[in-house]
């Protein structure tokens, strides 16, 4: 008690302190700096160790952040390793002035009774950054301040686990790698030391990091590529490009991730009866074949926005047949993506060189081989159309009839009319061990 009015900058309100103690052993810089402080001045050698940083910054933790957070305060000096360094032109002040330039503050006196617990607001914020759920406590502006600046610092706790995401939430995953999070925004993963430049990371890609932080437990595959929508094919290009993005900063994927069986594809058919037959038999296999289809189609921008802006038309189902030739000899131009959709949409023999220089001959014989193409000649034609909706490819049958041969003894698959396209963008994709097939087909208008 007898040092209390000496040391009132360290002491609590109830007469306690926490007092830190050093050796000459254990830190022989701090004991022979408070012993020479009890040479110089009367009184306990006692020094005042406070974190250095400001009001709504972070800890200094490098020399550059130390001497900019020196020249902004009114700190006198800054000691760094074995240098002392002062401010040039300007005066040191006497304690007293310092003294006289500080606001007398009121001291907090926690929430009021009737507030909300600090437990329930953050388990409330946790819900609106992590799961989309509502709020009162914040406007959507803060909430999005807070994902961005608050976000990066969360950290999976024993007080709030619960951030929505499969995979561990880690900020930090080595001396070169520290994920900055933004829940509703867009992620960073950043190199501390700056040797790297960071790496943008989108909500799909910041699942995908975390998830492959550990191994993959039994059904974890599937329920990331029902969350993300992707296909086994999708999900491994996505895991490739992501081990080759994370790779500088020294991070990598469970290799268990890549233990996945994978198919080999059955003897491609000669010829077919109906189109895509072979697939009647469960056990049938063509992965490879058709997922380098699926890459060139890909590669070429075969797509609803690609189809759509190059024909001048809102939306595939706007294609008339009487505009069938006018768009494949006038207003198309000769591209890839041009002669994709002479065959697959408007119905235009293509020759057969250019066809396979466009998916490859090994994938234009599997196609042949299936009735998805037809051959004439030196000409190729598509058996069917191929429809885009949400990011996938669906083959019909012709929904213009305009060939000879164009006759099908079966029922024909429905082209992808507006109600179908709209099933597909609105169906949720979420896993679940049981579904109802309500026998509708395809058409929204069943339900």
């Amino acid at each position: 008690p007898e040092s209390h009015p000496v040391l009132p900058a360290i002491t609590h309100a109830d007469g306690t302190g926490r007092v830190q103690t050093c050796t000459a052993q254990d830190n022989p810089f701090f004991h022979t700096l408070c012993n020479t402080l009890a040479d110089r001045r009367p009184g306990p050698p006692v020094l005042l160790n406070t974190s250095f940083n400001v009001a709504g910054q972070p800890i200094v933790e490098t020399p550059t952040e130390a001497i900019a957070t020196f020249l902004r305060t009114d700190i006198d000096y800054l000691a760094l390793e074995d240098r002392w360094i002062s401010k040039r032109h300007t005066p040191v002040k006497a304690y007293a002035d310092h003294e006289a330039t500080l606001v007398d503050e009121d001291f907090p006196e926690g929430l009021p009774p009737n507030a909300p617990s600090a437990l329930a607001l953050m388990a409330e914020l946790d819900q609106a950054l992590f799961h989309g759920g509502t709020t009162r406590q914040w406007s959507p502006e803060e909430l999005t301040a807070l994902s961005r600046q608050g976000g990066r610092y969360k950290e999976t706790s024993r007080l709030f686990p619960e951030h929505g995401y499969l995979g561990p939430l880690v900020t930090e995953y080595g001396p070169h790698a520290v994920l900055l999070l933004d829940p509703l925004g867009e992620s960073t993963l950043a190199d501390p030391t700056q040797r790297q430049p960071p790496l943008s990371l989108s909500k799909q890609r910041l699942e995908l990091l975390l998830a492959t932080r550990r191994a993959p437990t039994r059904g974890m595959t599937v329920a990331l590529r029902c969350r993300l929508g992707l296909g086994h094919r999708e999900l491994s290009e996505q895991l490739r490009e992501l081990r080759n993005d994370i790779a500088r900063f020294g991070l990598t994927v469970d290799a268990h991730w890549d233990a996945a069986p994978t198919s080999v594809d059955s003897p491609i058919p000669t010829s077919v009866d109906r189109t895509l037959d072979p697939f009647s038999d469960p056990h049938y296999r063509l992965d490879t074949v058709l997922g380098a289809f699926e890459t060139a189609l890909r590669t070429h921008g075969y797509s609803e926005a690609g189809i759509t802006k190059a024909l001048g038309v809102e939306s595939l189902q706007q294609i008339e047949p009487t505009h069938l030739d006018w768009h494949a000899h006038f207003q198309l131009p000769h591209t890839p993506l041009a002669d994709l959709i002479r065959l697959f949409q408007l119905r235009v023999d293509c020759p057969r060189d250019r066809v396979e220089a466009l998916l490859g001959a090994e994938v234009v014989a599997a196609l042949l081989g299936l009735g998805v193409l037809t051959a004439a000649d030196d000409t190729i034609r598509a058996g069917v159309d191929l429809f885009c909706s949400g990011g996938m490819f669906f083959a019909t049958d012709h929904r213009y009839m305009l060939f000879e041969g164009d006759q099908l003894d079966e029922e024909p698959v429905m082209y992808i009319g507006m109600d179908s396209h709209g099933l597909v963008q609105t169906a949720p994709r979420a896993q679940s061990e049981r579904v109802l097939d309500l026998c509708c087909g395809s058409g929204i208008q069943g339900l």
